[in-house]
């Protein structure tokens, strides 16, 4: 068996020759122990990735083909234990062939590693989002259905008391009923029929399964808005928190970067750690037709480079449906509410640059404004909602009277 042809190269005015190497060529390998012949698969693979820094990265596809090849072959003779070395450094010269995971998951299966094989089919799915490994996953799982990797533990958990069972596999998989489910529980509800909108507040959490993992976990209080009024804002607020929750208190896949709850699983098994996310939505400020809420987001990702955080925060006047500014919530001329906010801001030892004027953010609590600052909050109260916003000039307008 060939591995590589001759290369030659000059070097100090002396040629180097690599000649061929035969690790099949058993003879001179008569009693010697297995390590001795794993270290000498080793040492070519070695001679390989030397021979590729020496005459240059334009070669660097040539020296991986042929300890792809190596591979293989092993596979095929069964030699399981040099195999899987050398898929291991084949894939650290291109981690993005498909064939590379599959036939390290095959050396695997061969040494009756199992738990090994699933990891590098889940590892290579999450590199390459291979359909040919998908479904050599789905295999692994069709021929054990409870077989699961060490550090993943099967769930146990009282938070959810649906479960999806373990596939038939005569039966083609289902991902929206079989593979998949959710349970989403309501804690706790009350309502304040205070003021002219009445805030009911909710509770609830959602645990979704895939394939009997826990895949997502997510937490939120949440609040709808009624009124007899029909005021535009009502709807304009409970249709914009009906959206956070489709995306962040549902299982949305493409928040995280993925195509479906499937890339979900793999990434989950792969990191042994599920997606969570924490949702507050609440009311602040509820009087005459003027109502404030802000909104926190926290999503932990297995990936941490996904995880994040967000502040929303939203003024609205309920009959018209407009999103206020503090010009429309403060009495005085623009130089002066300007003012007004530099002197909140020194009393809290903070110095507003001429830039962090357009970045400000505000919502309303009780008698006060507190407004949000890339250094830091400052509150300015009592306030005084200004004459742009007459509470007293105009009658409610109604959602009905604008369709």
């Amino acid at each position: 068996m060939k591995i590589f042809k001759h290369i030659k190269k000059k070097q100090n005015n002396e040629t180097i020759n690599l000649h061929k190497v035969s690790i099949n060529d058993t003879a001179g390998f008569s009693g010697v122990s297995k390590s001795i012949v794993l270290a000498s698969t080793a040492f070519v693979v070695a001679v390989l990735l030397a021979t590729a820094s020496i005459i240059g990265n334009n070669k660097e596809d040539m020296i991986y083909s042929d300890i792809a090849t190596l591979a293989n072959e092993k596979l095929k003779s069964n030699d399981y234990s040099e195999a899987i070395e050398l898929f291991k450094q084949a894939i650290k010269i291109n981690p993005t062939d498909e064939e590379l995971y599959i036939g390290l998951a095959d050396s695997y299966n061969g040494v009756n590693e199992s738990d090994m094989a699933r990891e590098t089919l889940e590892t290579g799915y999450i590199e390459t989002k291979s359909e040919n490994i998908k479904t050599e996953l789905k295999k692994l799982e069709e021929s054990e259905p409870d077989s699961l990797p060490s550090y993943i533990s099967k769930n146990n958990s009282s938070e959810s008391s649906t479960e999806s069972k373990p596939q038939d596999s005569s039966s083609e998989k289902s991902e929206s009923s079989a593979q998949s489910s959710e349970s989403s529980n309501e804690v706790s509800q009350s309502t304040d029929t205070k003021g002219i909108v009445s805030v009911k507040t909710i509770n609830n959490d959602n645990l979704r399964k895939y394939s009997d993992i826990e895949i997502f976990k997510s937490t939120a209080e949440w609040f709808e808005l009624s009124s007899k009024e029909n005021l535009i804002g009502v709807d304009k607020i409970n249709s914009s928190i009906n959206e956070l929750l489709n995306t962040y208190f549902k299982l949305n896949p493409s928040v995280y970067g993925a195509e479906g709850e499937d890339e979900i699983y793999y990434l989950v098994k792969s990191k042994g750690k599920r997606i969570e996310t924490k949702i507050s939505a609440r009311v602040t400020y509820n009087s005459d037709y003027i109502l404030s809420y802000v909104v926190d987001i926290d999503i932990q990702s297995p990936n941490t480079a996904d995880s994040s955080s967000a502040v929303e925060l939203h003024t609205i006047d309920m009959r018209t449906g407009k999103e206020l500014s503090l010009n429309d919530v403060i009495s005085g001329d623009e130089n002066s509410i300007k003012n007004m906010i530099t002197e909140a801001f020194s009393a809290e030892g903070i110095e507003l640059s001429e830039s962090d004027y357009e970045t400000l953010k505000f919502y309303l609590d009780g008698d006060k404004a507190v407004i949000i600052g890339t250094s830091g909050k400052a509150y300015i109260s009592p306030i005084k909602v200004s004459d742009s916003v007459s509470l007293e000039s105009e009658e409610p307008v109604s959602s009905s009277e604008t369709r």
